[in-house]
């Protein structure tokens, strides 16, 4: 019986026996690098024991090279970097106090001791949403300039929505 039959779709059958094709593959060269190294091929090679002497060359780099170097060399880095960097940490900030808020008022709306204290602790959530919304509005602003001057497009910052920061929590505006 093939395999291969019960698939009525030709892509998963094929994208089957690639992965099949991939794994004999990968299987051959480790039984032939197990060989090898039964065999003492890996003995005598030199720098054995020592650690790797990675050279540091960029290749990529060609006439720059040197400018890396010097701003490598004085802890220097480009200003976007460090700026992108300063981003991603207030970002990591915000986060770590939307979950805290969170975590305190979930607590505090589940011990409530009357449906009253509940109803307050809703109110001062909502307002805490708002709060939240203005403060990202100001984050999202910082990071629409910031990546304004970022010259490579895939280390632009994703502007943040408090709904999704918030399911990220598992949780949403509403407390339940």
């Amino acid at each position: 019986m093939n395999p291969y039959e019960k698939f009525s779709d030709n892509t998963e059958a094929s994208n089957r026996r690639r992965d099949s094709a991939l794994e004999d593959l990968r299987s051959m060269v480790e039984r032939i690098i197990d060989d090898a190294q039964a065999k003492g091929a890996f003995e005598n090679l030199p720098g054995r024991g020592k650690p790797l002497n990675l050279d540091p060359h960029n290749p990529y780099a060609q006439d720059r090279e040197t400018a890396y170097k010097l701003l490598k060399d004085n802890d220097y880095t480009l200003p976007w970097i460090a700026d992108r960097n300063a981003m991603l940490a207030k970002i990591a900030t915000f986060r770590r106090s939307l979950s805290h808020t969170w975590q305190e008022t979930n607590y505090n709306y589940h011990i409530a001791p009357s449906n009253t204290h509940r109803l307050a602790i809703r109110l001062d959530w909502s307002r805490r949403c708002a709060d939240l919304d203005a403060q990202l509005a100001k984050l999202n602003g910082q990071i629409n300039t910031l990546n304004l001057s970022i010259p490579v497009p895939a280390l632009e910052i994703i502007k943040l929505d408090l709904d999704t920061e918030l399911a990220r929590l598992n949780t949403g505006r509403e407390l339940t």
